[in-house]
């Protein structure tokens, strides 16, 4: 009697529910997050009157490498995008690992960063313990993102509003400060005597508030049309974002001396202190979501990461595993819930960041290098940028990065 063989059952696959606008606000809340909330007052102190600019040359800079990821995401729309991209362009296994690991790490020392950064403020407004601070937000987060995509970046998209709409408060109570002329005037006085150095260096640290863009290419296997649609977002998400930073960059700097601007541990919150309608503890609160957003933004990126480089790794497959159910990788997930556990409680984050700032250029270096590469072997179809944009992406890369050694 013949047996009837059983078709073999595709394994899980990750859901692909992520739209647009979803995307778009996903990517808003990678760039805008904490940067905005935590950086102008360092900017504005080195800057002065000319922030603007400062946030304008970092948008330019950024620019370059952003619009080389959103060719590439076009070209290979997979999980683990920038290990995807070396390896097309480069062929060498370990060079590919190497990229991958590189990512994953950044993303556990960045959400390591933000969720001390969380805890140190939930204290200061609630009071507590930070071991246990940290646990339990780590816990929340890591149960929210096994839970399903679809739900983790809903809670980004709804937190990202929550940051706009802090930021338009921002405006909108800065409104008497912008309407008087002498502010305006002492404004104009700071155009006069420009520090370039401080602006070169207020540049240097701008750039660092437009990161974030690189998660997004690391969704792609949950994007609806992504070879289409992530282009977009992405652009379109750095456009946004620069906006919002020029022109919250232009109210500060009229709003609030520099000098006290710079000094904050709060920035924003000292903006609307003068206010007589909105509390500055609700300033406060905002600033302490945009922070967790920060770090709920990482722990989806780096199991996504995880999932796509070893898939085909013999031993570390398993890290690869769907959940069935929810269609998230839920082993992955957890690895990195975990290792983000010991990196808050016990390893020097400041170092770390600074390790983390470093790994981000060199690895903006070789994916420009790639595109380049990938470009000298033939046209492509979809979204394509000029040539000259990813070596401008090289050019600014490297200045970028000797520059963090010696500004």
């Amino acid at each position: 009697m013949l047996k009837t063989a059983l078709p073999r059952q595709r394994p899980p696959e990750l859901k692909r529910v992520i739209s647009l606008g979803a995307m778009v606000f996903y990517g808003l809340g990678t760039i805008v997050g904490a940067g905005i909330y935590v950086l102008i007052g360092k900017i504005s102190g080195l800057a002065g009157s000319w922030t603007p600019l400062a946030f304008l040359i970092a948008a330019v800079i950024s620019s370059f490498t952003g619009l080389s990821y959103a060719e590439l995401v076009g070209r290979f729309p997979r999980s683990a995008g920038e290990a995807v991209y070396i390896e097309n362009a480069f062929h060498q296994p370990w060079l590919t690992q190497l990229v991958g690991w590189s990512v994953v790490l950044t993303g556990i020392v960045s959400a390591s960063t933000l969720i001390k950064g969380f805890a140190g403020y939930f204290i200061s407004l609630f009071g507590g313990l930070e071991p246990v601070i940290i646990v339990i937000s780590l816990s929340s987060i890591c149960l929210l993102a096994c839970s399903g995509v679809k739900q983790s970046v809903n809670l980004a998209v709804l937190i990202t509003f929550l940051e706009l709409g802090g930021l338009l408060i921002i405006i909108i109570v800065s409104t008497e400060s912008l309407t008087s002329a002498d502010n305006w005037q002492t404004w104009v006085e700071g155009l006069q005597a420009p520090s370039w150095s401080g602006i070169a260096a207020a540049s240097f640290l701008a750039f660092y508030a437009f990161i974030g863009f690189e998660d997004m290419v690391n969704m792609a296997e949950e994007v609806t049309d992504a070879t289409t649609a992530l282009p977009k977002a992405i652009i379109i998400a750095i456009v946004c974002s620069a906006a919002i930073y020029l022109i919250i960059g232009l109210v500060a700097v009229i709003a609030v001396p520099s000098a006290e601007l710079s000094a904050s541990l709060s920035p924003l919150t000292t903006i609307v202190e003068n206010s007589t309608w909105f509390p500055a503890f609700l300033m406060t609160c905002i600033s302490l979501i945009a922070i967790m957003n920060g770090a709920v933004v990482q722990m989806l990126m780096a199991p996504r990461v995880v999932y796509g480089i070893t898939q085909n790794s013999g031993s570390l497959s398993f890290l690869a595993a769907i959940n069935p159910r929810t269609q998230t990788p839920v082993l992955a997930t957890i690895l990195v819930t975990l290792l983000i556990l010991v990196f808050s409680l016990w390893l020097p984050i400041t170092q770390l960041a600074q390790l983390t700032s470093t790994v981000i250029l060199c690895l903006f270096v070789l994916i420009n290098c790639a595109l380049v590469i990938l470009k000298m072997r033939g046209s492509y179809e979809g979204f394509e940028v000029y040539f000259w944009v990813p070596v401008s992406g090289i050019i600014t890369s490297l200045l970028l990065l000797i520059a963090q050694f010696v500004i």
